[in-house]
């Protein structure tokens, strides 16, 4: 099979995937991430405390994957990639210019764009009223004086601007820088890739789990970051500066 045509499989997948998660985003979020968030008590104001025990132990194993969606992460990496080999800070201006690239297509541009909200995001008064006039006071919780969803997936509306982003979900920033680092640190390292992309997998997972993002939101963000990071990869100037040997993937 030739680079195009696996290509346009892999992305037939994908399409196939993000479609279909829309369709038990909501089933996913009440039958999976909320029950587990409710045993670790992400949300005390929703959930409640944790109950300790392997409840700790499984909320600590979900933040510490949640972290490695931060950018701090990629300082990490960037580090440790510098101190194997000098010569490899060529190789982070390239892993930081990828990060960069995925930020700006995920939560530049199609974060605001889609504007779908958040597991218990704020939503706007408007359609707080039309959803309680509709279903009653309990179907939303309010927090800090705002009316949150409640798992239910909800768009602002096309083109809601940057009003209110850190209310918005689709697609993940965790899961696009993860998936962006890991398509770099594959580039330079060939040798661990299964673990490279099994780490990101987790930070995608976590966000689910920890009922902070839907399916569909982790399924986007994932494919953001490996698209952009891999056009990026592809240019051969992006490649001789970074001394990158060996055809891109």
């Amino acid at each position: 099979m030739s680079r195009r045509k696996a290509w346009l499989f892999a992305g037939l997948i994908w399409l196939v995937l993000l479609v279909a998660s829309f369709y038990v985003d909501h089933w996913v979020y009440e039958n999976v991430a909320g029950p587990v968030a409710e045993k670790t008590g992400f949300k005390p104001w929703r959930f409640g405390r944790p109950e300790g025990g392997r409840a700790m132990l499984l909320m600590e194993a979900l933040l510490l994957f949640k972290r490695m969606g931060h950018f701090f992460f990629v300082l990490l990496v960037s580090g440790t990639m510098v101190a194997l080999q000098r010569e490899r800070w060529r190789q982070v201006l390239l892993l930081w210019l990828c990060v960069a690239g995925s930020a700006a297509v995920g939560q530049g541009i199609l974060k605001p764009t889609i504007a779908k909200v958040r597991p218990d995001g704020s939503i706007a008064a408007e359609r707080a009223a039309e959803i309680i006039a509709a279903k009653g006071e309990g179907a939303l919780v309010k927090h800090h004086g705002e009316y949150c969803n409640t798992g239910r997936v909800e768009f602002r509306g096309l083109f809601a601007g940057y009003r209110g982003l850190s209310a918005l979900t689709f697609p993940s920033g965790h899961s696009a820088l993860a998936f962006a680092t890991a398509a770099v640190v594959v580039a330079c390292f060939r040798r661990g890739r299964f673990w490279f992309f099994a780490l990101a997998g987790g930070v995608a997972l976590s966000r689910v789990l920890m009922a902070e993002h839907f399916l569909s939101d982790v399924i986007a963000g994932s494919a953001v970051g490996y698209v952009s990071a891999s056009v990026l990869l592809a240019v051969p100037r992006f490649r001789r500066f970074a001394r990158l040997t060996g055809p891109a993937s």
